[in-house]
């Protein structure tokens, strides 16, 4: 009899081992590791960090917002981040991500404003020559924002929008740009049913991005989504080609997402329920 309990309690365990495997079974993208990341802590005044860009893919230097303030940030990121700069651009507001266009910032506020600041300015305590773009974007929740120097197109994701609620697709929002101006071009939709083909598990997936950037290597699209938990990996067409779910215990409130002109990765994250925000990179490695 107890041979048989024994035997019984081996099955079980070696049936809740492999269950475990398999949740822990996560993936990343050829060339990362997204399980095994250079953390650095920001300091206090970005605990709420959420976009993050560099500018012209120089590595020396990130740029970031949060979602409280209207600053933009710059710092060099190594171990002490004693030295942040700070440049006021805007009131109060839920700000969402940064992109660098040529010698623009330009800033998303959740609710679909944009406000492009003059790079020069960002060196100064409180830039000049400011501008604050409203109406461009239908009424909605927006968070991921990119700007392609190659095509000079400004891509903006919604969130959450009502355009959507009735159907699986996720408009992206698409303007031109120029030395002084965002003007609108074409609407797409992302069809978020895809997900569900790389996650059986999830057949439905209400996706809410949070970030995206093209990899510079690679060409594709990598979107974020710190609600779902979710890097998706796209082509230039948003044909997606990869999903990987992410670790709840690495990827705490994952707001943020940019590449340098190396293809290294970097993922910002909010402080959740940790005492500090994080900026996360993830070396890019040919042989992984």
């Amino acid at each position: 009899m107890k041979i048989k309990y024994f035997l019984v309690g081996m099955i079980l365990f070696f049936q809740v081992s492999c269950i475990n495997s398999q949740k822990e079974n996560y993936t990343s993208p050829g060339g990362y590791d997204l399980q095994h990341p250079e953390i650095f802590r920001m300091p206090k005044t970005l605990s709420e960090i959420s976009g993050n860009a560099f500018y012209a893919g120089n590595k020396d230097r990130l740029y970031a917002i949060e979602d409280e303030d209207g600053y933009i940030y710059s710092f060099t990121l190594d171990a002490a981040m004693d030295q942040v700069g700070t440049t006021k651009f805007g009131k109060k507001g839920d700000y969402e991500d940064i992109a660098i266009y040529k010698n623009t910032a330009i800033v998303l506020r959740s609710d679909g404003v944009l406000f492009t600041v003059p790079m020069a300015e960002v060196n100064h305590p409180k830039a000049a020559g400011v501008q604050e773009w409203k109406g461009l974007l239908p009424e909605g929740e927006y968070e991921s924002l990119f700007a392609n120097e190659k095509n000079n197109q400004l891509y903006v994701m919604c969130k959450s929008c009502r355009a959507d609620r009735k159907n699986s697709a996720v408009s992206i929002y698409i303007f031109d740009l120029t030395a002084d101006s965002l003007r609108p071009g074409k609407h797409l939709s992302f069809d978020a049913t895809q997900l569900g083909y790389y996650i059986p598990s999830k057949k439905y997936i209400v996706f809410k991005p949070s970030a995206i950037a093209i990899n510079p290597l690679t060409d594709e699209w990598y979107i974020l989504s710190s609600v779902n938990k979710l890097l998706v990996v796209a082509d230039r067409n948003w044909n997606v080609k990869q999903v990987h779910e992410l670790r709840s215990s690495i990827f705490e409130q994952p707001e943020g997402i940019s590449f340098d002109s190396s293809g290294n990765l970097y993922i910002s994250s909010e402080a959740g329920e940790n005492d500090a925000g994080v900026v996360m990179k993830f070396a890019y490695n040919p042989k992984k």
